[in-house]
C-alpha cells in the first residue's frame, strides 16, 4: 500500500505572529528615517562649559565728561587780525603831556600782533602834582592816557569837591589792558583792552576816607549818585565809549571808558 505524507494539521486556536510594518509617510512627503542620537564630542562638551562672553560696557556719557581745556590767550589772538595803527606798535615815540605821572611801557604781549598797544605806557597817577593815585597802575596807549588824565583833573576833582566836600585821593582801576574779546566772551570781536585803548574805574576814594563805589553809588539818590551822574555825563563828551551801570549787565560795577572808532568817521559815540 502505497504510504502519502500529509501536512499536519495546523492546532486550532493558533495564531500565526504578523511582521510589523513601517508607519505611512504623510502625503506629499517622503518618510525620513529616525537619526540616532550623536554623543557629543569633547571639544563641544568643553563648549559647553564656557561661560558667555560679558556685554560690552556701555560708551561714556559725553555729557559727563571734562570740558576740553581752553586755549591760551596767545593762541586765540595770535590767529586773529591783527587791529592797530600803521607802523611798529613797538616804535620809539614820545609820549608826554601834562597832568599825569607815568613811564614808557614794554609791549605786554610782544609775540600776539592783535595784542599790541601802539604806545604803551604805564600810568600811576593824575593832578598837576601827581595827588590822584590809579590803584594798581594802568597800562595804556599814550593817546587814551592823555585823555583819561584831563578828565580826572578837569572833571572828577572838581565834581567830588562840589558833590561829596572832599578831594579824590586815588580811583580803583578795575582793568587797562587786557587780551580779550569784548565782555570776556569766547567769540567776537577784539575788546579795546586788547590794545590798550580802554580803562575801567570801579571805585574813588576820598581823602576824608569814604569810598564811592560805582556798583553801590549807582543804586543810590543821594550826593554819591548825583557825583557818578556828572563824571559820566562828562565822560561822554570826551571819551566815543562809555558804559555804566545802566548799560548792560557787564558794566554793573564799574565805568568803562574807551577811544574805539564807531561807524565810517569814527564820530559816533555810545554813551549809556
Amino acid at each position: 500500500m502505497e504510504e502519502r505524507s500529509a501536512a499536519k494539521p495546523a492546532e486550532a486556536g493558533a495564531q500565526t505572529p504578523e511582521t510589523p510594518r513601517a508607519r505611512p509617510a504623510a502625503p506629499g512627503k517622503a518618510a525620513v528615517p529616525e537619526a540616532a542620537p550623536v554623543p557629543p564630542s569633547n571639544s563641544e562638551a568643553s563648549a559647553q562649559d564656557v561661560q558667555p562672553e560679558p556685554a560690552p560696557a556701555p560708551k561714556p556719557d559725553v555729557d559727563r565728561l571734562p570740558p576740553p581745556k581752553p586755549e591760551r590767550a596767545d593762541d586765540v589772538f595770535a590767529r586773529a587780525r591783527p587791529d592797530v595803527r600803521e607802523g611798529k606798535p613797538d616804535r620809539p615815540v614820545a609820549c608826554t603831556f601834562d597832568g599825569a605821572v607815568m613811564k614808557r611801557a614794554a609791549q605786554p604781549l610782544p609775540d600776539v600782533p592783535a595784542c599790541q598797544i601802539p604806545v604803551p605806557v604805564a600810568l600811576s597817577a593824575v593832578g598837576d602834582e601827581g595827588e590822584i593815585a590809579l590803584t594798581p597802575s594802568a597800562t595804556l596807549d599814550c593817546a587814551l592816557a592823555a585823555s583819561y588824565a584831563s578828565w580826572m583833573s578837569e572833571v572828577v576833582a572838581p565834581a567830588a569837591l562840589a558833590h561829596l566836600g572832599s578831594r579824590v585821593e586815588s580811583v580803583q582801576v578795575a582793568a587797562s589792558f587786557h587780551c580779550r574779546r569784548r565782555n570776556n566772551l569766547p567769540n567776537g570781536k577784539l575788546s579795546e583792552h586788547a590794545t590798550g585803548n580802554a580803562i575801567d574805574i570801579s571805585a574813588f576814594r576820598l581823602a576824608d576816607g569814604r569810598q564811592v563805589s560805582v556798583e553801590e553809588g549807582w543804586k543810590g539818590d543821594g550826593a554819591e549818585k548825583a557825583f557818578l551822574l556828572v563824571v559820566r555825563k562828562a565822560a561822554c563828551d570826551r571819551f566815543l565809549t562809555v558804559l555804566s551801570p545802566e548799560g548792560d549787565a557787564y558794566h554793573q560795577d564799574h565805568l568803562h571808558l574807551d577811544q574805539g572808532c564807531h561807524g565810517k568817521t569814527c564820530t559816533y559815540r555810545i554813551c549809556q
